[in-house]
């Protein structure tokens, strides 16, 4: 379980902290001085989450000590929903980007005829990481589904919501297989995810 305030406020964290001021960075409308002044502040935007974050998951009461007893799922709600808002975001701007310039893919991956390996490693790696991720979670009992259907819906994701709207998934899938609870006898997670 994490903090239940850090929870709450994450979606306003990332859209303040984060989002804002990338998104008026590129806004050719604005004045330089303003798309600088964005630009800086994305650089440095762990920083500017980690203090976002902090004064304002202070305004929100934190149940975390009594959920942790109580109410062990309490985060979850607060996690899905960050998760879709993430996933279909992601996979909104992706669709945007197919649908007014189709060719912009071959544009990010290949640059001057040849393989962009900053976006390759990173592609990877996610992948990578949601394949290891869903291994483990097959390992401990937690997820039923074949390596068929894991696929099958991984390259569907990729190529109608792009890469981010998997790792999403990835993570909203991964949490909710963690959250069921396990049998006693067995040690395996009861009941379907």
């Amino acid at each position: 379980m994490v903090k239940i305030a850090r929870v709450k406020t994450l979606l306003p964290t990332l859209l303040i902290g984060y989002t804002l001021p990338t998104s008026l960075a590129f806004l050719p409308f604005l004045p330089h001085r303003t798309r600088q002044l964005a630009s800086a502040i994305s650089i440095i935007h762990p920083v500017v989450l980690s203090v976002t974050s902090y004064l304002l998951s202070k305004l929100v009461l934190d149940t975390t000590t009594h959920d942790r007893i109580h109410n062990p799922k309490a985060d979850l709600p607060y996690l899905q929903a960050n998760y879709i808002f993430a996933g279909a975001l992601s996979g909104l701007v992706w669709i945007f980007t197919m649908i007014t310039e189709p060719r912009q893919i071959t544009h990010i991956l290949f640059t001057n005829g040849n393989i962009d390996m900053e976006v390759f490693y990173m592609s990877i790696a996610g992948i990578v990481w949601v394949l290891l991720s869903i291994h483990d979670l097959k390992q401990g009992g937690c997820v039923m589904q074949s390596w068929w259907v894991i696929l099958t819906a991984m390259t569907g994701g990729l190529i109608c919501g792009g890469p981010g709207t998997v790792l999403a998934g990835a993570w909203a899938f991964r949490e909710k297989a963690l959250a069921r609870p396990l049998t006693k006898k067995s040690g395996i997670a009861n009941g379907p995810i």
